[in-house]
């Protein structure tokens, strides 16, 4: 019996596909990812979360910095993208929990992550979605838990169609949401704490 394809999940969000190595290319996806710890280093035996993972460069950093004794999880509503997540933890030799799944719908448990990072891909949510998504997140952190982000600037979301997805954080219950810092300055990190 063959197994069955897996299929995208339903989200109003947009869905990208990888294609031919070109996404990894054009999206700088081990660049970023390097860059993006560097600013939100993650410590050993962290339970972490990467949400919109797409082909999972950051993902396997985020489980080799975890470790054996952390757990990583990444979601993507992209089946290629997660198949290509799967095939690049398998490579690296590293445990990452990748599903096929949307931000706003989480299929984990409350309280399962110390740490949620989302990186290009916020801005890539309607307005609704981005608020169910950022409710989500917020149920799936411990309290005190992270939610980090590294998304184009505020500014730059017009430059998207894009209302802006700071205020949504905040608006979802996070507390202490701050700018961390920028890369390239069209790239603002941000940081926010579960109450």
């Amino acid at each position: 019996m063959t197994a069955t394809p897996e299929t995208d999940a339903p989200t109003a969000g947009r869905t990208l596909t990888p294609r031919n190595g070109l996404y990894d290319l054009f999206s700088l996806t081990g660049w970023r990812a390097r860059r993006v710890l560097r600013a939100f280093p993650v410590a050993a035996g962290t339970r972490v979360l990467e949400i919109g993972c797409g082909t999972g460069g950051l993902a396997v950093e985020l489980a080799r910095a975890a470790g054996p004794k952390g757990r990583t999880c990444a979601i993507d509503p992209s089946a290629p993208m997660i198949a290509e997540t799967r095939r690049k933890a398998a490579r690296a030799g590293v445990t990452v929990d990748a599903r096929i799944a949307p931000v706003e719908r989480l299929p984990f448990e409350d309280g399962s992550f110390d740490l949620v990072f989302g990186t290009l891909m916020l801005h890539h949510l309607p307005a609704q979605t981005l608020a169910d998504g950022m409710r989500e997140v917020l149920r799936v952190l411990v309290p005190g838990g992270l939610l980090r982000v590294a998304d184009f600037r505020p500014a730059m979301n017009a430059l998207h169609g894009h209302p802006g997805w700071l205020p949504a954080i905040g608006a979802a219950g996070f507390a202490e949401v701050r700018q961390v810092g920028t890369i390239l300055r069209l790239i603002g990190l941000v940081e926010a704490r579960k109450p």
